[in-house]
Order: structure tokens, then sequence, then C-alpha cells
């Protein structure tokens, strides 16, 4: 059921400039470029998210990403689940897996000192919707590491060293990072009287 809906969403997002054509009423979108307008939508889904989460959970979720990725990689116990749950195929397991220890995760650390410490009040509206979307692109080269060859091959074929390899998933573990140091304001201070 799951490869089902999946495979579907892939088709539907391959075939979008035929589906933008309907949607259009039959004007001319040839010229269209349907990957560009995946990009934008979920761009803008992810800055919707971003505005959802808050600027105090933005970074635990961050974490808890980073966090979920090496416990399930660490996992030791896999064996016994894939004993539990026997008609499943493996890479779903382990991409339940992840989204059960991400969840796990947020919610221990959005219940620590850590929520008060972890944030972005200080932080610019630019900066938070840059860590959103440096956030959501990571976790989408995340996901791409748990699909099977047979999904990433409906995926367009100019996505896939952005998000499909490992070098792309290191790439934006980094880069995310790195906006963490620049997200910060620095407060004003006070001129020194003389």
């Amino acid at each position: 059921m799951t490869n089902q809906i999946i495979s579907q969403i892939l088709i539907y997002l391959t075939d979008f400039s035929k589906f933008a054509k309907k949607l259009a009423g039959g004007i001319d979108t040839s010229g269209l470029r349907y990957d560009w307008l995946i990009i934008f939508f979920f761009v803008f889904v992810i800055l919707l998210m971003a505005l959802s989460l808050g600027r105090s959970r933005m970074l635990l979720a961050l974490l808890s990403l980073y966090v979920a990725v090496f416990l399930e990689s660490h996992f030791i116990f896999f064996d016994k689940i894939r004993m539990l749950i026997k008609n499943k195929p493996d890479y779903l397991l382990h991409l339940g897996l992840f989204f059960i220890i991400y969840f796990l995760v947020f919610a221990i650390l959005s219940r620590s000192v850590l929520k008060q410490r972890l944030t972005l009040s200080e932080s610019s509206i630019f900066a938070v919707a840059l860590i959103a979307v440096l956030e959501m692109g990571f976790l989408a080269a995340i996901l791409f590491s748990y699909f099977p060859d047979e999904w990433l091959n409906k995926v367009p074929a100019r996505l896939m060293p952005y998000f499909a390899t490992e070098n792309a998933r290191f790439w934006w573990a980094l880069v995310s990072l790195f906006a963490l140091l620049l997200s910060k304001n620095k407060k004003s201070r006070p001129a020194a009287i003389l």
C-alpha cells in the first residue's frame, strides 16, 4: 500500500507538465519547467513549516535529524524488528525506524532544558527561512537514501545529484551546521562613555 502511494506520487511529480497543462485549461505550457515548479512548491511548503514550527523548535528539529540518522544507522536490534515484521521490505522498516526515532528525540528535546537554550529568537526571518530550507533539504537527502532504486529512477535526473547521493547528504548536513553560525544577530552593544 505504501509502495503504491509513493510510486503514484513520484509518477505525478515526473509527469507534472501534463498536470499543469490540464490545470491551466489548455494554455500552452510546453515551455514550463516542471522541475523548478516542484522545487518552488517544496520551498513554499518548507517556509510554511518553518513558520508553524516557530523559531524555538527549528533547531530542535534539526538536532533531532542528526540524532535520528545516527541512531537509525547504528540500531543494533534491527534484525529483531525484521523478524517481528516479516512482510515489509527493509527500506520501509529503516524509514519507519528513522521517523520513530526522529519524533521521539524531538519530543524529548522539546521538553528538555535545551528548548530554552537552542532558539532562533534573536535571528532574522531570513535566517530562519534559510535554516528551514536547509533542514528540509537535509531531510530530503536522508529520505532519498532510504528509497529503493526503482523509486529513484522515477525522480528527475537533474535532482538526483543534489539529493540522492552520499555527497549530497554530507553537504546538506554540513551546510546546515554552517548556517547556524550565521543565524544569530549580534546584539547591539551600548556605546562606551568617554
